[in-house]
């Protein structure tokens, strides 16, 4: 009995020198332990200068291959939460939305939308955040492309899985609910590694209509040869995705590099 309470005893002794150790390295010099909220005050664009002024130090810098360089914070000294952002050429062009945020208003849903720039084809990509029903595997989000400055065309992202049973959707049209249709682009088809079948399609939609259904919110049917589906993005998210498109687009807003 007493070497059990011993053994514990070292147990927590040894856990507690180790958080201590981890600690000690951080005000080293090695990072500063950040707050998931900061991610907030960071938009793409930004120099390296004015992302650590509001992120802290970071833990570590890596080169990658393509010749941008990747930034890693941890959120606590136990090392368990981090967030990396993309930098090229002393600009941030890859920065991730705060994972603490929730979904319930339209100013959140604009900082959970995240702009990425890609300088070598001169493109920018925008992303609202991912949203799927409850155990529901499918995923739908809105996205935008254009160039810097400037987003010129708008896609509902449509990620779909079924089982093998199921077997392939072959998605290939798309309607509202008043029978109007949109063209359907085939993202990927692939055999997933949760035994079934996974078909991504992008809905492409007009500026003009995207900007109606702010007020309404979306909601499509997509057929396939097999199947089909409707999916919804309420007002709040449509709202929220343009406020960040617009947001970036506003040369007082948006820092291009």
């Amino acid at each position: 009995m007493r070497q059990s309470a011993q053994r514990d005893i070292m147990k927590n002794d040894l856990v507690m020198l180790v958080s201590f150790g981890v600690a000690v390295f951080f005000l080293a010099g090695c990072g500063t332990p950040f707050e998931m909220s900061n991610l907030r005050r960071v938009q793409t664009g930004m120099t390296a200068a004015e992302v650590e002024n509001a992120m802290g130090k970071p833990y570590k810098k890596t080169q990658n291959r393509d010749g941008s360089e990747t930034w890693l914070w941890y959120h606590d000294a136990l090392l368990d939460k981090h967030a990396s952002i993309v930098f090229r050429d002393g600009r941030a062009i890859d920065v991730p939305a705060d994972p603490t945020l929730k979904l319930d208003s339209a100013e959140n849903i604009a900082a959970a939308t995240v702009v990425k720039l890609d300088n070598y084809r001169g493109t920018v990509e925008v992303s609202g955040p991912i949203r799927r029903a409850l155990f529901d595997v499918n995923t739908v989000f809105l996205r935008g492309f254009g160039v810097p400055g400037k987003i010129s065309s708008f896609q509902v992202y449509f990620g779909s899985f079924r089982t093998y049973a199921e077997s392939w959707a072959f998605w290939d049209q798309a309607f509202d609910s008043t029978g109007r249709e949109f063209r359907v682009a085939k993202i990927t088809s692939e055999l997933d590694h949760l035994d079934g079948v996974r078909e991504d399609i992008g809905i492409d939609l007009p500026r003009d209509y995207l900007e109606s259904a702010a007020s309404t919110g979306l909601n499509l049917r997509v057929y396939g040869k097999r199947a089909q589906m409707n999916l919804t993005l309420g007002p709040l998210y449509v709202q929220g995705f343009l406020k960040k498109v617009k947001d970036y687009e506003t040369p007082t807003a948006a820092t291009l590099p």
